[in-house]
């Protein structure tokens, strides 16, 4: 039975993730802009370490972090070792026994399956799971934030998050018209783009816990204003997923009216969301997630059998491949907790 858990801020965990899944299967989404799911979660994290810190101060940022990896764990493993069977030519079968074609075949997958993806710092051409990126980011940004708090603690909030986040933001857009996009980093930069990303988003987050902290209580006056500007925020965001050009910057605006608006009581969201299964769903995006690129890689595999589904309707085969995200998901949660369970029953406790 799921407790202690805010049903409002689930449920956007879960329609976020609904609009991300499609981006990486192109054939059934209508979401031109969907990857900007991407920057609620790296928000929503930044306000969770704040809480987390705010709750267990005395843990160290090493095992902090081995928590958070411990968490991940059998659903990376899980989603990577599924994609390995599913293209055993490219990843199993024996191409080049000389040192060169073992390392590029094998050992170069090593850091994936250690949360170093998104750090790029080997180039291996694809990754097993290219969507894992923000998992690793997630890790290593999270650890960079709180070691901060845990140095500096209210310096780090009020002086040392708004210079990274200002700096950080104007490294971004000196891309152009980018946004907040994938992209390689500056010519001669050492800084790579995606870890800014993370960082910048996620110390946002952090400010916004802090803030909403110190503010929560006088918020219940302005009850009125805290619902409009939540029902904002998620417009916005839904027209940016749906819009043809580049919004994402703007999310950084409306990521905090949501986040606010579902973690203040007696707003629209915890009447819409006030219903447990919210809270279960919420909790079945991060297996949602882990598990998407593999059922995409599945939907590209049946459709090339069976041409006659390019022709269902737009809508029909979104539904479809959501609802087998979902389903997915909930197997991947089975399986994991499974293998969570005899994995410390064993005795495995450096976590």
């Amino acid at each position: 039975m799921v407790t202690n858990r805010n049903a409002s801020i689930d449920a956007m965990r879960f329609i976020f993730i609904l609009f991300l899944c499609p981006v990486h299967c192109p054939a059934v989404s209508p979401f031109p802009n969907g990857y900007i799911a991407v920057e609620f979660f790296f928000v929503l994290a930044g306000f969770f370490i704040y809480q987390s810190y705010k709750k267990h101060s005395d843990i160290g940022t090493i095992d902090f972090t081995l928590k958070k990896i411990k968490h991940f764990l059998w659903p990376l493993v899980l989603s990577l070792v599924l994609l390995v069977l599913l293209d055993r030519k490219g990843y199993i079968y024996i191409h080049e026994m000389s040192p060169d074609g073992i390392l590029s075949t094998y050992f170069i997958r090593i850091p994936e399956f250690m949360f170093c993806q998104g750090l790029q710092l080997i180039d291996v051409g694809h990754y097993i799971n290219v969507t894992l990126w923000f998992i690793s980011i997630l890790l290593i940004g999270g650890a960079i934030l709180f070691s901060l708090l845990k140095s500096f603690g209210h310096k780090a909030i009020s002086l040392i998050l708004p210079i990274v986040t200002l700096l950080g933001i104007t490294y971004l857009r000196s891309f152009g018209n980018c946004g907040l996009l994938w992209r390689p980093q500056l010519p001669g930069s050492p800084l790579d783009c995606n870890l800014i990303r993370g960082i910048i988003e996620m110390g946002i987050g952090l400010m916004l816990a802090y803030a909403y902290e110190i503010k929560k209580e006088s918020l219940d006056r302005y009850n009125t204003l805290v619902n409009v500007l939540g029902l904002v925020g998620l417009a916005g965001m839904f027209l940016i997923v749906c819009a043809k050009e580049n919004y994402d910057t703007l999310s950084l605006f409306l990521i905090p009216m949501i986040i606010v608006a579902c973690m203040q009581p007696k707003t629209i969201y915890s009447t819409l969301f006030k219903n447990k299964i919210w809270s279960w769903l919420g909790g079945l995006s991060m297996y949602i997630y882990f598990i998407h690129s593999f059922v995409s890689a599945i939907y590209y595999i049946i459709v090339s059998k069976f041409s006659v589904l390019n022709e269902l309707p737009l809508a029909v085969s979104l539904i479809g491949y959501l609802m087998i995200c979902t389903l997915a998901g909930v197997v991947l949660k089975i399986i994991s907790e499974k293998l969570y369970r005899k994995t410390f029953k064993v005795g495995i406790s450096f976590f």
